[in-house]
């Protein structure tokens, strides 16, 4: 009963927010109208052709876009018509966009960003392919103003015990934190010692002379990528838990399926890949069974 209760409260609530949403939106539409009534005709008309083959909460959630540009174009741009939108225009409401504050005060998030620019560029691309008077003669939105779509770092990459991490090499890792403490404190960074951070070129010129030392041919930072995939696969580690540990794209299943298939086959048959890992020839990692 209680939960019939809390439940029907919930709706009354969201049928609420709905209603007073669609009051506001219904008073800023008037308003425009007022103002840029040619505009106004000519996104109304649009919402009307999304409704055609759109669910309606699609083209309510569509809506809210195309009212903030044509407000913006009003308020900022002093333009009355969609076709009088240009580059520059489109430029400036970028810049507009990115620094836009919510109620609560915060920022819009890169996806809401994302998300307003891809429906305006829809908006304009669409308006021209159908030939419509009020359609500018090109596209003012290009491709790249559209942010690209936030890939963040799966949620099990936050448990240390996902990265494999040879014994010898926790070892050394300590040993070096300790000996250069206040100079990773000071920059706030591991790879840091008296020099300063250390950039990839230093890290190269170190790995070759250890590598040089030890009597390996052929060493590269980049090697050690493949080493660390290598064992990271024999250990078990997820495919997309590697790809996101060394910043590859983690979307694409095929090309990750892809890799696992050929560090697999040269582990278990002893191939020898172009870019052999390292710990191959020199550390006797244990592998899974």
């Amino acid at each position: 009963m209680t939960a019939l209760l809390t439940r029907a409260a919930e709706t009354g609530k969201a049928q609420d927010n709905a209603q007073r949403a669609g009051s506001v939106a219904a008073g800023e539409w008037a308003q425009l109208r007022a103002e840029a009534p040619q505009a106004v005709a000519t996104i109304h008309r649009y919402l009307r052709q999304l409704g055609t083959f759109l669910a309606p909460a699609s083209v309510n959630a569509a809506e809210n876009a195309p009212r903030q540009f044509a407000r913006w174009l009003v308020t900022e741009a002093q333009i009355r018509a969609i076709a009088d939108a240009g580059r520059d225009d489109i430029e400036d409401y970028k810049v507009w966009l990115a620094g836009k504050h919510r109620s609560a005060g915060q920022v819009i998030s890169r996806e809401t960003h994302r998300q307003r620019m891809r429906t305006v560029r829809q908006f304009f691309e669409r308006i021209i392919e159908w030939d419509w008077p009020d359609a500018p003669a090109r596209n003012p939105v290009i491709a790249g103003d559209i942010p690209k779509k936030p890939e963040p770092l799966p949620k099990f990459l936050d448990d240390r015990d996902y990265v494999p991490l040879h014994p010898d090499l926790v070892t050394l890792l300590a040993a070096w934190t300790a000996a250069n403490l206040e100079h990773i404190r000071r920059c706030k960074r591991l790879v840091a010692d008296y020099r300063g951070v250390l950039d990839r070129h230093v890290l190269g010129r170190i790995v070759r002379r250890v590598a040089a030392a030890a009597g390996v041919p052929g060493v590269h930072p980049h090697r050690l990528r493949h080493t660390l995939a290598t064992q990271a696969i024999n250990r078990g580690m997820r495919l997309e838990a590697i790809a996101a540990l060394l910043g590859h794209y983690v979307g694409d299943r095929c090309q990750v399926d892809h890799g696992w298939f050929r560090y697999r086959r040269a582990a278990a048959a002893g191939e020898r890949l172009s870019s052999r890992p390292v710990s191959a020839q020199v550390w006797p990692w244990p592998r899974a069974a």
